[in-house]
C-alpha cells in the first residue's frame, strides 16, 4: 500500500513540472475557479497515473497515452492548436525520459547502493523527478515571458543552485539507503526527500510571483510617466491656446490705438508705438509651424525652455499634417527625448547647441534628436541611463516607453555617441493610404 501510496505522489510533482513547461509558452485564456482548477489537475493525476499502472509493462503504448493526455489536457487548458499542444506533449515527454535516463546515469555512475527495499527506488524516482523540474526551469529561464523578465538573470542562477542542491541530497540519500533497518526509516528518507522537491516548486511558484508583482510596480510607474508628460503636454497645450486669445485681444486694442494715431496724424508717436509693439508682438508668436497641435504644442514649449536654460536649439521640420501616429505616442517620443537632450545640455561647460529633426521621408517619419553632452554616460546592462539625480527609481523607464511605442509602430531606432555629441534616431513607417488622399 505504501508502495503505491508514493508512486502517486511524485505524479503531482511532474503534473506541475508539465504545467510549468507549458506556461512558458502558452498563455492561458480560460478563467477556471481555484476549485475547479485543484479538480482538474487532480483528475489529470489520477488518470497518468491509472495508465502508468495499467500499462506498466508496455512502454511505448503508455507513452503514446500519456502523450495523448497530455496534449489534449493542453488543447482543452490554454486553447492552442492540436499540433501546437502535441508538439509540446511530445517535447515534455521527451524531457521525462530523459531525466529517467540521466538519474539512471548518476544511479550507474555515481551512486552504490543495493535497492533491496522500495525506499531506495521510490528516492531515485524522486530524484528524476528533481532532474526533470532542473530541466524546465532551466528552459523557462531561456524562454521567458512577460512575467518574468523583470527577474534578473542572477536571481533565476541563484534559484537554480537549490534544485542542484537538492538532486545531491537526494543522491546521497539513495547512496546511504542501505542503512535503514526499518520500515519508518525508510519513511523518513523518502518524506526528507519529497519534501526538498515539493519546496523546489513552491519557491518557484513563490518567485514568479515577486516577479510578478515587480512587473505591475513598474507598469504602474510606467503609466504615471505617461501622465505625467501628458498632463504636462495639455497644460502646455492650455497655456498656448490662452497666449493666443490673449495676444488676439491685445491685437484689437492695438489696432484700434493705430487706428487714432493715423486719425489724429501723429505719425511720429505712431511710429513709435509701432516699434515697441513689433517687439512685443515677436515674442510672443509661436516660432515652429508644423500644421500639427500637439507637435508644435511641443517643440514651442521645448525651444522656450531650452532658451531660458542658454541652449541653442536648431529645428529641420517639415509638413506634419498627415502623421499617421496617435498624438500621445508622438508626445511620448519628442517629450523624452528633448527633455534629456536639455537635461543633457545642462551639464555642458561649453557648447550647448540641439539640432532636431523631424521630417516625412518616402513615407516615413524620421526623427533625429542630436546634442551635446558633458562627456559622461551611465550604462545599465548595456543599455543606456539617464544621470538625473531625481526619481531614480524610474530611471531608464523613458527610454523603454520610446523604444516600445517604436516596436508597437514596426519602426527602428539607433543610439550612438561621439565624443561630443549624443544621437537618438528613429524612423517610423506611416500609412501611404492618408498622402495619397491628399495628393489626389
Amino acid at each position: 500500500m505504501l508502495e503505491y501510496i508514493q508512486g502517486y505522489s511524485v505524479i503531482p510533482i511532474e503534473i506541475l513540472c508539465c504545467k510549468i513547461f507549458f506556461e512558458t509558452f502558452c498563455k492561458n485564456k480560460r478563467k477556471i475557479k481555484f476549485l475547479s482548477n485543484i479538480l482538474f489537475w487532480g483528475a489529470l493525476c489520477s488518470l497518468i497515473y491509472f495508465f502508468a499502472i495499467l500499462l506498466n509493462d508496455f512502454f511505448i503504448i503508455k507513452e503514446i497515452c500519456v502523450i495523448n493526455i497530455i496534449a489534449l489536457m493542453a488543447r482543452y487548458y490554454w486553447k492552442i492548436t492540436y499540433i501546437r499542444s502535441y508538439s509540446l506533449a511530445i517535447i515534455f515527454q521527451s524531457l521525462v525520459l530523459f531525466a529517467d535516463y540521466v538519474t539512471a546515469t548518476i544511479d550507474r555512475s555515481v551512486l552504490t547502493y543495493e535497492p533491496e527495499t522500495g525506499t531506495g527506488q521510490a528516492l531515485v524516482i524522486l530524484l528524476s523527478k528533481t532532474v526533470l523540474f532542473l530541466l524546465v526551469v532551466f528552459i523557462r529561464t531561456l524562454f521567458k515571458n512577460q512575467q518574468l523578465e523583470y527577474l534578473e538573470d542572477i536571481g533565476w542562477l541563484k534559484f537554480l543552485f537549490f534544485p542542484m542542491f537538492t538532486i545531491c541530497i537526494i543522491a546521497a540519500l539513495i547512496s546511504n539507503s542501505y542503512f535503514i533497518e526499518n520500515e519508518r526509516q525508510g519513511q523518513l528518507f523518502w518524506m526528507l526527500a519529497f519534501g526538498m522537491t515539493g519546496l523546489n516548486i513552491y519557491l518557484f511558484y513563490f518567485i514568479q510571483d515577486t516577479a510578478k508583482r515587480e512587473r505591475m510596480v513598474q507598469e504602474k510607474r510606467i503609466f504615471e510617466i505617461e501622465a505625467d508628460n501628458q498632463l504636462k503636454l495639455y497644460e502646455s497645450i492650455s497655456a498656448s491656446v490662452e497666449e493666443q486669445q490673449k495676444i488676439s485681444h491685445e491685437y484689437q486694442n492695438q489696432l484700434m490705438c493705430i487706428q487714432v494715431l493715423i486719425q489724429r496724424e501723429e505719425y511720429k508717436k505712431l511710429k513709435e508705438y509701432i516699434e515697441e509693439i513689433t517687439g512685443s508682438v515677436l515674442q510672443n508668436l509661436d516660432y515652429i509651424n508644423t500644421n500639427n497641435i500637439i507637435i508644435n504644442a511641443i517643440l514651442n514649449e521645448k525651444y522656450k525652455q531650452a532658451q531660458e536654460k542658454g541652449i541653442a536649439i536648431v529645428f529641420k521640420i517639415s509638413d506634419l499634417t498627415y502623421i499617421s501616429m496617435k498624438d500621445q505616442d508622438v508626445a511620448l517620443l519628442l517629450s523624452n527625448l528633448l527633455n534629456n537632450a536639455i537635461e543633457a545640455c545642462q551639464k555642458c561647460k561649453n557648447k550647448k547647441i540641439i539640432k532636431c529633426k523631424l521630417v516625412l521621408e518616402n513615407n516615413n517619419m524620421i526623427i533625429s534628436v542630436r546634442n551635446t553632452y558633458d562627456g559622461n554616460i551611465r550604462f545599465v546592462d548595456g543599455n543606456y541611463l539617464t544621470t538625473k539625480k531625481q526619481d531614480t527609481s524610474k530611471h531608464g523607464l523613458g527610454m523603454k516607453n520610446m523604444i516600445q511605442v517604436i516596436d508597437n509602430y514596426g519602426g527602428i531606432y539607433s543610439i550612438r555617441h561621439t565624443e561630443k555629441e549624443f544621437i537618438f534616431s528613429i524612423i517610423i513607417p506611416q500609412e501611404k493610404r492618408k498622402y495619397s488622399a491628399e495628393k489626389g
